[in-house]
């Protein structure tokens, strides 16, 4: 399930896209629509989310086409969570975890 909406700094916001493909979609203010991959309060919420998460994101072939597609690795319910963090350019592989 695909994380649809949610709330930064007191403002919701819309999160678009569909499974797990990070390309598609991005975050807009719910009240106006605009553009928010580059709003601090979205970018800092996904970053404490991401930190919290085991999972991981990459492409992967598929094997009956060939076809490259997105695929999470880990704990299902945090898959939602690495999908937003990359649509506004947090990679779980550029943060650093101990």
């Amino acid at each position: 399930m695909p994380m649809v909406a949610m709330w930064s700094g007191g403002v919701k916001y819309n999160v678009g896209g569909k499974g797990f493909d990070p390309t598609i979609g991005k975050i807009t203010r719910e009240e106006g629509g605009t553009d928010a991959n580059d709003d601090v309060a979205v970018k800092s919420t996904l970053l404490a989310g991401l930190l919290c998460c085991n999972t991981t994101l990459s492409q992967v072939a598929d094997p009956d086409t060939n076809e490259l597609k997105w695929e999470p690795k880990g704990n299902s319910s945090e898959a939602p969570i690495v999908v937003a963090a990359r649509k506004v350019d947090w990679n779980t592989d550029q943060v650093a975890k101990d």
